[in-house]
């Protein structure tokens, strides 16, 4: 190849190399991605952020469990008699009343019984009185005992045959609601056989296991809150916090003594007052509270993210995320407790603090304070477009 060749294929390759370097730059100045321009934009860009003010409050700690919600009575109605049922004055769903008539037994043997009863009472109580009044010399003592010993003995079994008589008509021991009816007009029974289940749901009850290390806070009478399954996510439409709404009870009997095979303590609870359609046998999550502490520090839960192996929050401060490691206390659903690490009135970032990173530049679009979108921080340099060149 000649010299003037040579010159002349370096030339061509210079001027190549300025027209890809020129359109390089033009491509980067329009938007284009390379190794310093697009990135480093993206870099710069504030990230969306919410925020919410650190504040002073109660929290407490709760220990949960799972619970079979139950009725606090209930109780078989049976026949104390056999015979042949006669009528049947109630319904299952129906509430009855202490005392009332549930059911009828035919009663025309067991009032004849009763009359044989009086009959035989009255006869040797007139054979004793006319005894007893003769004195021991026509009458020898052991006989009037005798007399009298029959005469009881009779007054006995008419009492008996009357409480038969009034085991024909089943009553109600308590007050409630026939949950079922077991029985049939016209139906034979036997003693012992089972008429209705009665119970009452006036007050419901949920029994729970507590371990003996989380019980020191317990006592009777304390609240508790209940959530039932059967209500969760069954809220009327456009009103979820009907559906969240937890029930309240309070302890009712706590076990002295400790399950040695489960390390726990059987707590009792009761249920007042519930919603309308509650009923017996549903699931319930009971929440009991272990521990409460008074006017500390609080964040939203959700704002605590573990960064290298460290809990952390990010404060929104002029304009930018700054990490802080902070110590946590105790928790509940919402909120958990910082030690140190935070001080009161500080805005921490509650959404967005997942991508944030320290010295970061934010955009809070709704703190605590300001409903309305915050102006983009100052140290973020607006994206302009430049011609191409």
């Amino acid at each position: 190849m000649s010299y003037r060749s040579t010159i002349a294929s370096a030339g061509l390759v210079g001027w190549m190399l300025v027209s890809l370097f020129l359109t390089s730059g033009c491509e980067n100045a329009d938007g284009g991605v390379d190794a310093g321009g697009a990135g480093a934009r993206r870099q710069r860009r504030p990230l969306p952020v919410a925020t919410a003010v650190a504040s002073r409050g109660e929290i407490k700690s709760y220990y949960r469990a799972t619970a079979t919600v139950d009725v606090d009575k209930d109780a078989d109605v049976v026949a104390r008699i056999a015979g042949i049922i006669g009528s049947i004055e109630v319904e299952e769903d129906q509430a009855v009343e202490v005392d009332q008539v549930l059911l009828r037994i035919e009663d025309a043997e067991f009032r004849l019984r009763v009359d044989l009863a009086t009959a035989k009472r009255e006869n040797l109580e007139s054979k004793y009185n006319r005894i007893r009044k003769l004195s021991e010399d026509v009458i020898p003592a052991e006989e009037i005992e005798t007399a009298r010993s029959a005469f009881e003995a009779a007054k006995a079994e008419e009492e008996l045959a009357k409480l038969s008589l009034s085991y024909a008509q089943v009553e109600a021991p308590f007050s409630g609601r026939i949950v079922r009816r077991l029985v049939d007009p016209g139906e034979k029974v036997t003693v012992d056989q089972p008429l209705f289940y009665l119970a009452d749901l006036s007050v419901l009850l949920a029994r729970v296991h507590v371990p003996s290390k989380e019980f020191k806070n317990v006592r009777v009478g304390q609240e508790v809150e209940l959530r039932l399954d059967s209500k969760k996510g069954k809220a009327p439409a456009g009103d979820r916090s009907a559906a969240q709404e937890p029930l309240l009870g309070r302890v009712k009997i706590i076990s002295p003594t400790i399950d040695s095979s489960t390390g726990t303590i059987k707590v009792t609870v009761e249920i007042p007052s519930f919603p309308e359609g509650t009923r017996p046998g549903d699931f319930a999550e009971v929440l009991i509270v272990t521990d409460v502490h008074e006017d500390v520090l609080l964040v939203r839960k959700a704002s605590v993210v573990i960064d290298r192996e460290e809990p952390v929050v990010f404060i929104a401060k002029d304009g930018t995320a700054e990490r802080r490691v902070v110590e946590v206390g105790i928790s509940d659903d919402s909120h958990s407790e910082i030690l140190n690490g935070v001080e009161a009135g500080e805005e921490i970032i509650v959404k967005g603090q997942r991508s944030a990173k320290h010295g970061m530049p934010i955009n809070v679009i709704n703190g605590s304070s300001s409903k309305t979108p915050r102006p983009v921080s100052k140290t973020a340099t607006p994206k302009k477009p430049t011609p191409k060149s």
